[in-house]
């Protein structure tokens, strides 16, 4: 049996209404010291420079800086050690902070870090460009043993969400054929709205979370069927233009 926290059973219900009210909240607390202060005041440059000179995505921009973010933390950086930055640190911090990691997580902190030293360098926050110094493994192309379902597990998943009745297995149902049928991403089928279902034409229209362009799937019967029970019998009543709902609200 699950144990479910007492705390968290009722503290929950609140927070969910709290940041229906206020999309911002929890608000951050204020420094509590001027090296706090000035951690805050690199990551927001930081934040700024990766949107305006490198156009990232918010996925890459919370990546970036929760990488440049965890660095400051462990330096305890101020503007004075931060300038005094060099190489030895460097290589005493990927010590520290790499060997706990998978490859591919570790070729990610890497790239990561080198935006970040280009970034303090370019303001003059060090004393040279210290990109070059952070080393991580080499990801080659079909590097990794590629990963997925067989065909039977497929099936099988497929049959158990479709014989949950509820709202949340008619919406997980609706999800996972979406994902079978199309090979959808995730994102792409988080996004779908009610406009990109065409029922006249038995067509969906599909985003492509990367790259942002349109294509129209044909709906097929199993998929139409199940988006409909859904819409019909699972879905909450809202305002919003998404297809797939949260259970609980806000929505």
């Amino acid at each position: 049996m699950l144990f479910r926290s007492p705390v968290r059973t009722y503290t929950a219900p609140i927070h969910r209404l709290l940041r229906m009210i206020d999309p911002h909240w929890p608000r951050p607390e204020p420094p509590r010291d001027d090296r706090e202060r000035f951690q805050r005041e690199v990551l927001d440059g930081y934040g700024r420079w990766l949107v305006d000179i490198r156009g990232l995505s918010p996925q890459t921009l919370r990546k970036n800086g929760d990488a440049a973010r965890m660095f400051l933390h462990w330096l305890g950086a101020s503007r004075e050690s931060l300038y005094r930055l060099g190489v030895p640190d460097i290589d005493q911090y990927l010590s520290w902070r790499l060997p706990r990691l998978r490859r591919a997580t570790r070729h990610g902190v890497a790239v990561c870090l080198r935006s970040f030293f280009r970034y303090l360098f370019a303001e003059g926050m060090v004393l040279r460009d210290l990109s070059q110094a952070v080393s991580g493994p080499v990801l080659y192309q079909f590097d990794d043993i590629p990963r997925a379902f067989t065909a039977e597990q497929v099936a099988a998943m497929l049959h158990a969400a479709g014989c949950d009745r509820s709202p949340v297995g008619l919406r997980d149902h609706a999800m996972l054929l979406l994902l079978a049928t199309y090979g959808l991403r995730a994102g792409e089928v988080v996004h779908l709205r009610l406009d990109d279902i065409d029922w006249r034409e038995d067509r969906v229209r599909v985003r492509q979370s990367k790259t942002g362009v349109e294509s129209h799937l044909p709906l097929v019967g199993p998929v139409g069927e199940a988006l409909l029970k859904y819409l019909q019998k699972g879905r909450p009543k809202t305002d919003a233009r998404e297809v797939f709902i949260s259970i609980r609200a806000p929505y």
